[in-house]
């Protein structure tokens, strides 16, 4: 269970605690957005009709590790996917050629070297959206729509040329060519920054299930969002902020800032990480780890004893599923209940 899915479920220990110590989302959410819109009444970056919001925000997240730090691309979440579709004998390692192709093709275009004409921005954009349908796969595992759009295709497919026109949209590929020349010209400046972590996993990742977030630039812990609406911050995405920059128990990172980059929107909002635990925070508030009850107020805050607690309570959640279920990877045929 990812810290998203935590997020979403109502009975996880982690959901409930950034409920009763970090509260005060509304306000925050607000001034954020009014903030990010930058006084745009529409969207200046608009998705394209029939595309794929999902997967061109996935794909996104490809597009700019290969234009920041190509080798980023070498093994990644859909080098995990081809592992577990190769396992099927209708497919073999067709899909393990089709990914190792599109990361071929990304590291022969050299995106963050060079400026790439139209036609190989389009080339860079498909062989990202490929990676990505992978990656939906590994994460959701083969629901209907991943099964049409992904098990078929590769069953029928005789390499990434075949592959791409039933994996996705011609819409869907407009839709990141446009959006990933904004993003990638808006912050440009973000390969120059040391440290340049991309995909950062912290202490916790594991015991949160994977959880794993876009990019920490200098020492600010950056999310990215494409969404076309005006609320683009709401509280799921300010805890799940939090949540990663409390699972650095160990402080490997240093993050001291945490921002939103609203890459549909062109703009970026970012906070010291003790103004944002003080704005999230109530004026005074109790709270229950694993029966004891303690105090705080909001003001300064020990982030070292903060992510104690956090740590604390992931612990206890990952107890939880332990006891309730065994987790077993998607398997290819299978259905949700």
């Amino acid at each position: 269970m990812s810290l998203t899915s935590q997020l979403e479920n109502r009975g996880s220990p982690v959901r409930r605690w950034l409920e009763e110590r970090f509260p005060e989302t509304r306000g925050i959410a607000r001034e954020a957005n009014r903030q990010l819109r930058g006084g745009n009444r529409t969207c200046p970056i608009p998705r394209v009709i029939d595309a794929d919001p999902g997967l061109v925000g996935t794909a996104l997240d490809y597009l700019l590790r290969a234009c920041l730090r190509v080798t980023s691309i070498e093994r990644t979440v859909a080098t995990k996917a081809v592992q577990l579709l190769s396992q099927d004998p209708t497919i073999d390692m067709r899909a393990i050629e089709v990914e190792r192709e599109a990361v071929s093709g990304i590291k022969r275009l050299r995106p963050g070297r060079r400026d790439l004409t139209d036609s190989k921005w389009r080339e860079l954009c498909i062989y990202c959206l490929v990676l990505a349908r992978f990656e939906q796969f590994f994460r959701i595992g083969p629901i209907p729509a991943v099964e049409e759009r992904l098990i078929a295709p590769l069953r029928r497919c005789r390499g990434l040329d075949d592959f791409a026109p039933l994996a996705f949209t011609p819409a869907t590929t407009q839709d990141l060519e446009q959006l990933g020349r904004a993003a990638w010209e808006e912050h440009r400046s973000w390969r120059n920054a040391r440290p340049l972590v991309l995909n950062p996993t912290f202490e916790q990742s594991r015991a949160l299930g994977g959880a794993d977030a876009d990019l920490i630039v200098g020492r600010r812990l950056i999310d990215l969002k494409a969404t076309t609406t005006p609320g683009i911050v709401g509280r799921f995405e300010l805890w799940q902020l939090l949540g990663y920059a409390l699972a650095d128990t160990n402080d490997k990172y240093g993050i001291r800032e945490v921002g939103i980059a609203a890459l549909r929107w062109r703009s970026s909002i970012s906070w010291p990480v003790e103004e944002f635990l003080s704005d999230l925070a109530p004026a005074a508030a109790e709270t229950a780890v694993e029966g004891k009850i303690s105090s705080f107020a909001s003001g300064p805050h020990d982030l070292d004893q903060l992510r104690a607690d956090f740590a604390q309570v992931v612990a206890q959640g990952r107890a939880n599923r332990g006891r309730a279920f065994k987790t077993v990877p998607p398997r290819l045929g299978s259905r949700p209940a």
